[in-house]
């Protein structure tokens, strides 16, 4: 490949996480020119990507200006965006939505009409939103729909485009006089440090764009005191050059006896300081992001804000500490115990939290896989997660749906007979819909009968309920077919039986967990998701 366009116009976090395909990308297409279109506000965090070709920006505040004022032709604000395209070149070998926002979608489909190849989702001549396959799907419907994913955002895009990670440390730009000046800093702490051990440097970036995803102050007082009492490690504030920040880090460094070693870094600066410290710890930010580039070990906390299946890092043993909200009590007991876990200096068997809940970065067959370490866990929802993430890689791949490990739990007798149920309904429905669909005519009565089935189908869709996956599958090949149903009756009947195939994939899936769960209490279990069918 010669020529690569990536479309991005999401916020910072996202655009960084683009790093992990552009690595990928360029692992596999050395020579490739890698393009990268994002909004002017995430011009600066793209060029930090030191495997792009070119950033090219959008100034989307301009063209807003130049299209609602009145003393301005609306041309002038197309002109504009066109003149921001006339860097590119005229065609690409392959262009990727990494969005999947309108603007994204357009361009997609703008940007593709004389390339090779596409991946994503883009709007087709109907002006209908068309997908490159069925990860595409799972990216941009199956993902979105619920609060959680079965596959996090960098597996996906890379399924999309069909290229595997590259799991390698992504290539950043840094600053060397930053690199140096750190260095210095970094050489008078471990001079004076009175520890006989090697002093390892944390990092603690707290804060974000929002207060509900910030560590509270009482909590990193406590965290901070706890981390000077270890001779062994030396915390380090990390804070974005803003008031908000400025003020907060004020407070804490206050509280603290004014002993507190900050540090005030832009993107560029952030890159040079993150190579030299030991670990991170951090709320969902940009600054995680750029961490899990550069593989730092990190732990990051998240409050539920933002769903961690979803962008949680990808570098194998990170850790994820979730809390309910960011009032939760022990939270800088919790936060200390699982830093000490990842830096080996606290075992598996001893490591007993509070209030939180601890995730570990791992990888599998099936690609980067959260497992649960120790904490809070309603065990039906971790079932429940290793059940969708094999049934939605088998059917966005095509292949049989491969069998996980699931151990034996209270909840499952529950969960296998929520989902038969489920399966029952579902399959009257589809037949219904097979029975209705030769009568069907365009002012016939029977329409508000098929419409009505049709309806049916999707009020199951719940994220308890596994045969959403196929449901949502399904239901992007009806859009496609949403402008004339009446003409496209043979291609929504094979989509009926498609539909029919996937949903019976997924009910011989789960009676293959009845079946062969091993004591008697699993045999017993088993006959009874059996019994219902």
């Amino acid at each position: 490949m010669k020529n690569i366009l990536i479309i991005n116009l999401r916020k910072l976090g996202d655009v960084f996480t683009t790093g992990h395909l552009i690595t990928s990308l360029k692992a596999k297409y050395p020579s490739a020119k890698i393009h990268f279109l994002v909004y002017k506000e995430s011009e600066n965090a793209a060029a930090l990507l030191a495997d792009i070709f070119q950033v090219v920006a959008i100034d989307r505040k301009k063209m807003a200006t130049l299209g609602s004022k009145k003393i301005f032709n609306k041309a002038f604000s197309i002109e504009t965006l066109l003149d921001t395209f006339s860097v590119l070149p005229e065609t690409f070998d392959l262009v990727i939505n990494h969005s999947n926002d309108l603007v994204a979608t357009l361009l997609t489909a703008y940007f593709s009409e004389n390339s090779t190849d596409w991946a994503g989702i883009r709007f087709n001549s109907k002006d209908i939103v068309e997908y490159s396959g069925n990860w595409s799907v799972a990216y941009n419907d199956l993902s979105s729909e619920f609060a959680n994913s079965y596959f996090n955002y960098v597996d996906l895009i890379h399924k999309i485009v069909g290229i595997p990670p590259s799991r390698q440390r992504s290539r950043l730009k840094d600053s060397q006089s930053h690199t140096k000046a750190w260095d210095g800093v970094l050489n008078k702490i471990r001079s004076e440090n009175l520890s006989t051990s090697e002093l390892k440097f944390i990092g603690i970036s707290p804060f974000s764009s929002s207060d509900s995803k910030d560590i509270p102050l009482g909590c990193l007082e406590e965290l901070f005191s706890q981390i000077y009492d270890d001779l062994n490690l030396f915390p380090i504030l990390i804070i974005a050059p803003s008031a908000k920040e400025r003020m907060a880090a004020e407070e804490l460094n206050k509280r603290l006896g004014n002993g507190l070693v900050t540090v005030e870094a832009d993107f560029l600066a952030t890159t040079s300081i993150l190579q030299q410290i030991n670990f991170l710890v951090t709320c969902d930010s940009s600054i995680k992001h750029l961490a899990d580039l550069n593989k730092v070990p990190l732990l990051e906390i998240n409050y539920g804000v933002t769903s961690f299946s979803k962008q949680g890092p990808s570098s194998k043993n990170s850790l994820i500490l979730c809390f309910n909200s960011n009032q939760a009590l022990s939270q800088s007991q919790d936060i200390y115990a699982s830093m000490k876990f990842s830096l080996d200096a606290i075992p598996h068997e001893h490591l007993h939290l509070g209030n939180g809940a601890l995730f570990r970065t791992t990888c599998d067959s099936l690609g980067t896989k959260y497992e649960h370490v120790t904490g809070l866990l309603k065990i039906e929802q971790q079932v429940r997660y290793e059940m969708g993430r094999a049934i939605a890689f088998g059917l966005c791949n095509n292949v049989d749906i491969p069998r996980p490990h699931i151990a034996f739990c209270t909840g499952l007798e529950e969960i296998l007979r929520t989902q038969a149920n489920s399966f029952q309904f579902i399959l009257k429905s589809i037949l219904h819909l097979l029975r209705e669909l030769p009568e069907l005519e365009t002012k016939n009565k029977r329409c508000e009968t098929f419409i009505s089935e049709l309806s049916a189908l999707f009020t199951n869709l719940s994220e308890d309920n596994l045969f959403s996956i196929p449901l949502i599958i399904w239901r992007t090949q009806l859009s496609l077919l949403s402008d004339n149903l009446f003409d496209n009756r043979k291609l929504f009947e094979k989509s009926i039986f498609e539909l029919k195939n996937n949903c019976l994939k997924v009910d011989n899936f789960l009676r293959s967990i009845a079946n062969n769960l091993d004591q008697q209490q699993e045999a017993d279990l088993g006959r009874k998701y059996l019994s219902v069918l």
